[in-house]
């Protein structure tokens, strides 16, 4: 709480925002003691800030518990989301997928997030892992088509995010 706060204090003398990224629970031990949205504004709330938000990355929230409930109580402070999919079981923190291309409910996570009034930025965070051909084989890519993928992917979860709504 200390060196958030201490962060903090630095980056409102530059006038940045900050904002802080739970870690999928699978992974979390390994990076970081934030592993839900909850925990995060918990942080958040004990540092006493306006200035530090939440940013929402689908890879690492898609499964966890109350989810939408979660996105609900994040009102107001989400910063950012980060927008990919992912494998029903992806094999590291790096081995995730095109929008679209995998098991999470995109379309249901964004009308979340638009749910709490959200109107910020999302992004297609697009990681592969080196340690297994088919992942490593995206990254090889042309950009345009990485670019191409994460975008048509992303429309159509928001499309139908607003189809089913």
């Amino acid at each position: 709480m200390e060196g958030l706060g201490r962060i903090d204090e630095e980056a409102r003398k530059l006038g940045l925002p900050l904002a802080l990224e739970p870690c999928n629970p699978r992974y979390a031990p390994e990076y970081t003691m934030l592993d839900t949205i909850d925990k995060t504004l918990a942080l958040i709330d004990a540092v006493v800030t306006d200035n530090v938000g939440v940013l929402i990355d689908v890879f690492h929230v898609w499964e966890t518990d109350d989810v939408f409930g979660q996105i609900q109580r994040a009102a107001g402070r989400i910063s950012g989301v980060h927008v990919v999919d992912i494998a029903e079981t992806p094999r590291s923190l790096q081995d995730r997928l095109f929008p679209g291309d995998g098991v999470a409910d995109l379309p249901a996570l964004i009308r979340a997030v638009e749910g709490t009034g959200f109107r910020g930025w999302y992004d297609c965070e697009f990681v592969t892992d080196e340690d297994f051909a088919d992942s490593a084989a995206l990254a090889g890519l042309p950009a345009d088509e990485i670019a191409r993928r994460c975008a048509t992917g992303f429309l159509e979860a928001s499309k139908a995010a607003y189809a089913s709504a």
